[in-house]
């Protein structure tokens, strides 16, 4: 379990060196939504505090993206989740049975300095957590490893964000 306080370094390692990233950080029974900024301004800081849209678009079995709108800002960004990635493999195989309340926290990152700059946790909606994990069997049960998941990520990309959007099964946050 990660503690989140305003304004310290992020628990994890700054991956993207400077460079305006989203990525999921995926966790024993759920995943973090990371957004790497750079330049942020408090418009920036602000949208994170407000209300936004999350949802999930499988743009093809097996491969979900997790949309994050800000109506307002006219903003949005995806990440993917390839569940071969976590390390230990009954981790891995018990992550889509979890049934418990899930929380969804979503976190903005300064992309130069790794800090902490703001962060919403909030209870997922039900129908989202179950697509979701609906997804990670899928996933687990159709490719063979990570490689195999980055292939069917990086063509799945081919599809235009405004389209992947639209398509996705959204839920809003105030």
């Amino acid at each position: 379990m990660y503690v989140f306080k305003l304004g310290e370094p992020y628990p994890v390692h700054n991956q993207v060196n400077g460079q305006e990233k989203a990525r999921a950080d995926l966790t024993p029974t759920f995943f973090n939504v990371v957004y790497y900024i750079l330049n942020p301004k408090p418009a920036d800081v602000q949208r994170w505090r407000g209300r936004f849209e999350y949802g999930i678009c499988e743009a093809a079995p097996g491969v979900p993206f997790i949309i994050t709108r800000f109506p307002a800002a006219n903003r949005v960004f995806d990440v993917t989740l390839n569940w071969h990635h976590m390390a230990d493999p009954a981790e891995r195989a018990a992550w889509p049975e979890h049934d418990e309340p899930t929380t969804l926290t979503f976190v903005l990152l300064d992309a130069r300095t790794n800090q902490l700059l703001a962060f919403r946790q909030l209870p997922a909606a039900p129908q989202f957590v179950e697509l979701v994990r609906q997804a990670a069997r899928r996933q687990l049960t159709r490719f063979p490893d990570r490689h195999a998941v980055e292939q069917a990520i990086a063509q799945a990309e081919l599809m235009p964000l405004p389209l992947m959007a639209r398509q996705a099964t959204m839920f809003a946050v105030s």
